[in-house]
């Protein structure tokens, strides 16, 4: 299916259509800290034709289900939320998983479907923190060997949230609280609950200051610091290219005694998500990815340094 796939650099939002494309700026989950000057230049730039591709350009979107079933799936997701037109995000990594968004006659979001195997579905609160807003399950429904959670979408022009200790420590509690009593017994005694995954694009900040956190699938347990650990050497990694470097900045901003440090870096460097790191056997890899595994490995050494403090 020929679609139009931004970022050029790393394709991962897919439009059927350019009007659709230019409403994609308002819903994506940049990384960095994109103000909405940054995103309505972009939106701008997806709007003049020769100037189209070089934020965007055609590309096949690989389905991982045949493409009635993609019908069938769009049908299901128009009973639940107003759906004129929809885009579809897709991992670098050639995941199973595939995430629609759905969109009203003036090209508003109204609702965000994570299409899952349903054997491997992921997990997704049923509530919000005193703080953290978590996106509420609009409807699940079930095609075959898939699952669809049609999910309420977040604000148009939401942001990353910036590197704030104090802050980040009062969401990562309040996370905590959603969390205990929803999922299995903790492995180890002295583990917490944590989301697994909170990164500046997974944890968003809307017009009114409201920290919405998005991708639960990784929940868990953890050592105490997991979480913070993650989010800062995520959002340290966007602006060094340096292993070095990375744990300087990590110094500076985490302020946390050596050994919580390195017994939260050893919980990461056993964690799947740096598995990808090994080998692949697939010569076909789409673009981007091997610039991912750098920047993998690049954490994953600073993750090395840390655990060695011990």
């Amino acid at each position: 299916m020929e679609a139009w796939a931004f970022p050029r650099h790393r394709p991962q939002m897919y439009a059927p259509s350019s009007r659709v494309l230019r409403a994609v700026p308002r819903y994506y989950s940049f990384g960095r800290q994109i103000s909405k000057t940054g995103q309505l230049a972009v939106m701008a730039a997806v709007s003049v034709p020769g100037v189209r591709s070089l934020v965007a350009k055609r590309e096949t979107l690989t389905l991982p289900f045949a493409e009635d079933t993609f019908e069938q799936m769009l049908r299901e997701i128009s009973e639940v939320v107003d759906q004129v037109r929809w885009a579809a995000f897709r991992s670098a990594w050639h995941t199973q998983r595939i995430i629609l968004f759905s969109y009203g006659r003036h090209t508003t979001c109204t609702g965000v479907t994570h299409v899952t195997a349903a054997e491997s579905a992921t997990f997704h609160p049923m509530a919000s923190g005193t703080v953290v807003r978590v996106p509420e399950v609009l409807g699940v429904r079930q095609i075959g060997s898939w699952e669809m959670r049609v999910e309420e979408s977040l604000p148009p022009w939401h942001r990353a949230h910036p590197w704030d200790k104090a802050r980040l420590t009062e969401l990562i509690d309040d996370a905590r609280s959603i969390l205990v009593t929803r999922i299995d017994p903790s492995p180890q005694p002295d583990w917490v609950p944590i989301h697994g995954d909170l990164t500046p694009w997974n944890l968003r900040v809307d017009d009114g200051g409201t920290p919405w956190l998005i991708d639960w699938e990784w929940s868990g347990w953890g050592p105490e610091y997991a979480d913070l650990l993650r989010f800062a050497i995520a959002h340290g990694s966007l602006s060094t290219s340096e292993p070095d470097e990375l744990v300087a900045w990590l110094d500076r901003h985490l302020e946390v005694a050596p050994e919580p440090l390195a017994q939260a870096a050893t919980y990461w460097l056993d964690h799947r998500m740096y598995h990808h790191l090994r080998p692949t056997r697939d010569p076909e890899e789409v673009d981007g990815i091997e610039a991912e595994r750098e920047n993998a490995r690049m954490e994953a050494t600073a993750l090395q340094t840390l655990a060695a403090r011990i």
